[in-house]
């Protein structure tokens, strides 16, 4: 399976553009990092927009179901950026999907964390290809258990002019991967939400 993965990688690798990947290096947004598939919406979900308009809020039945509907719950709260919670999402093919986390930036739609298996990871890398296109960057880290064993994970990462979406083949656990897609405007809403909790832990010194 590493092989098939490998492959894929290469051929990707062979067909991308050099002067776009040596452009990416150095900013991950703007039109000089052209993405024909930059998508508008991702996993059925509108990008810069209201969550609402993709879903519904999760309404309870029995104890602790959801029902079986996909909709939405909400996490956390703060002035301008809140997290959602998605329940009942649907395979990405065959592929299972653990934990959707959504970010909302002044009630738009601006960042998503999908958890998926890192098993066949090959295949997943293959409908991401064929989705979005070859990646602005590839690149592979050796990560590490508590055991001590190694694992190769490889991370993809595609730019445009308003999101940036990557795969890394293991993250966080040996057996998970993620997916990852953000806007610029949610990374200027973290980074504020970062000084600003700083900056509180300052004046309570």
């Amino acid at each position: 399976m590493k092989n098939i993965f490998t492959a894929i990688l290469a051929i990707a690798l062979l067909f991308s553009n050099m002067a776009t990947a040596q452009k990416s290096k150095k900013e991950f947004y703007g039109p000089n990092l052209p993405w024909p598939n930059e998508p508008t919406s991702f996993f059925g979900i509108k990008l810069g927009a209201p969550l609402a308009d993709s879903m519904s809020k999760c309404v309870k039945v029995g104890y602790s179901r959801y029902g079986t509907s996909r909709c939405w719950w909400q996490l956390s709260a703060g002035e301008n950026l809140q997290a959602f919670v998605i329940e009942n999402s649907p395979r990405i093919g065959e592929h299972w999907v653990g934990n959707v986390f959504v970010s909302v930036v002044d009630n738009l739609v601006e960042q998503m964390s999908i958890t998926v298996s890192a098993n066949n990871s090959s295949e997943l890398a293959t409908i991401l290809l064929d989705k979005f296109g070859t990646p602005h960057k590839m690149e592979t880290e050796t990560k590490q258990n508590r055991m001590g064993a190694k694992f190769e994970s490889t991370k993809m990462t595609w730019v445009g002019v308003t999101y940036k979406l990557t795969y890394e083949t293991i993250d966080g656990k040996i057996d998970e991967g993620s997916i990852h897609i953000s806007s610029k405007k949610f990374d200027t809403a973290l980074e504020n939400k970062f000084k600003a909790s700083a900056a509180k832990g300052k004046d309570a010194l």
